[in-house]
């Protein structure tokens, strides 16, 4: 039998509070290089800890670079620069005062006669997407919709089915390198026919 005194005692290991759950966790052979910087029990509470971390970092960086509209005060990221007044002053506004300072129209109209367009201002360090452009067509279309420019050819050389009829290779995908061995689409029909 071994001496009783031969077993490592885990009365004498060092111990640490979790910061997530926090419930006390003993020094582990692997945390031997890296105890002091050891602060969760499991993988579990360390992922959970770098969620918060990840979640409070995002709300920060949020309202990072936003600046104030000079009407309503809100930090916003899009932002208008305008003269709305006789004071000729410009001002930032965001785009639910724009609305009522410039009736809509990025000229101006009768109503608001003081009313000048500037130019707009973006944050640079959102994440959102700011883009004042429409989106593009081609992003709508769907596959069925897309015309191909380039004609389709087939081979001319010719293969005899079981029957004994001529009938032609599957189409290439590309311009072929010798016009005489191919045909297109129509003269592919009418020949087979």
């Amino acid at each position: 039998m071994p001496p009783a005194n031969s077993k490592k005692s885990s009365k004498n290991l060092p111990e640490k509070i979790c910061v997530v759950c926090e419930r006390p966790f003993t020094w582990r052979k692997k945390w031997e290089r890296c105890w002091d910087e050891v602060t969760t029990c499991s993988k579990r509470c360390n992922s959970e800890r770098r969620k918060t971390k990840k979640n409070t970092l995002a709300v920060s960086t949020a309202a990072k670079g936003q600046k104030m509209c000079d009407l309503c005060k809100k930090n916003v990221d899009l932002l208008i620069r305008c003269r709305t007044d006789q004071s000729k002053q410009w001002k930032m506004i965001c785009g639910p005062c724009w609305s009522k300072v410039s009736g809509g129209v990025t000229d101006g109209d009768e109503n608001h006669p003081y009313y000048q367009y500037g130019g707009l201002w973006k944050n640079r360090h959102s994440k959102k997407n700011l883009s004042t452009k429409p989106p593009s067509p081609s992003s709508k279309r769907n596959k069925e919709d897309t015309v191909f420019d380039t004609p389709t050819f087939y081979s001319v050389s010719p293969e005899f089915n079981e029957q004994g009829e001529l009938s032609f290779l599957s189409p290439s995908s590309t311009c072929p390198s010798s016009p005489r061995s191919y045909l297109s689409i129509e003269q592919a029909d009418s020949a087979h026919n």
